[in-house]
């Protein structure tokens, strides 16, 4: 399979289960096919456990093709619900680059994110170029965060209390569904009444 958690190489998906969740195992094994398939090629497959949640990464170097992703799932804050519902990507690195890869890998991962029930952001890391990609793709910045200007329904207080502490230095976002916990829900609550005075 060409999948290994920690030190352990894994022979199949039955043996991954016995150390890490289900919805974890199939997000990572479903995004691996996938690229598998793009790329024609056995991508790498190295997942390790942090005390936020998993540390995921993807890679593959052949002549001159070089893949390489670097993701990191979160779970919330302790008082809730503990499922993965932050997914970080740090790395996303599809060379040639040029060729579509890049949206294609994208794509991918946001399809396999529906093994995710909980899942309600993508965060992208401080990053100083491929801005344009990236807001292509959907990404908007943290400031952007006035749903009665914009149109939308999912911004979330940057107070959000579900947000981990640790999750910082993350100025893009992609959201997925908008986060129910007080802060959050207060937040929509006032800019949507905001929102109705000034029309």
């Amino acid at each position: 399979m060409n999948i290994k958690f920690g030190h352990r190489e894994i022979k199949n998906q039955e043996q991954l289960e016995e150390f890490i969740p289900y919805e974890v195992v199939t997000f990572c094994i479903a995004w691996k096919q996938r690229l598998d398939r793009l790329v024609d090629k056995d991508v790498r497959l190295d997942i390790y456990r942090k005390t936020y949640g998993y540390d995921v990464r993807y890679g593959l170097q052949e002549n001159s093709v070089k893949w390489f992703f670097h993701l990191e799932l979160y779970y919330p804050n302790s008082d809730f619900q503990q499922r993965i519902s932050y997914l970080k990507i740090n790395r996303f690195i599809t060379l040639p680059s040029r060729e579509g890869r890049g949206g294609q890998a994208f794509k991918e991962l946001l399809e396999c994110c529906h093994h995710f029930k909980q899942l309600e952001m993508i965060r992208l890391r401080a990053i100083r170029s491929a801005t344009g990609f990236w807001k292509k793709q959907g990404f908007r910045e943290q400031s952007d965060q006035i749903p009665w200007i914009y149109g939308d329904s999912l911004a979330y207080d940057l107070n959000c209390l579900k947000r981990p502490a640790v999750l910082t230095k993350c100025p893009y976002i992609y959201d997925l569904k908008k986060c129910n916990c007080l802060s959050c829900t207060t937040f929509h609550k006032n800019f949507h009444m905001k929102g109705e005075s000034i029309k």
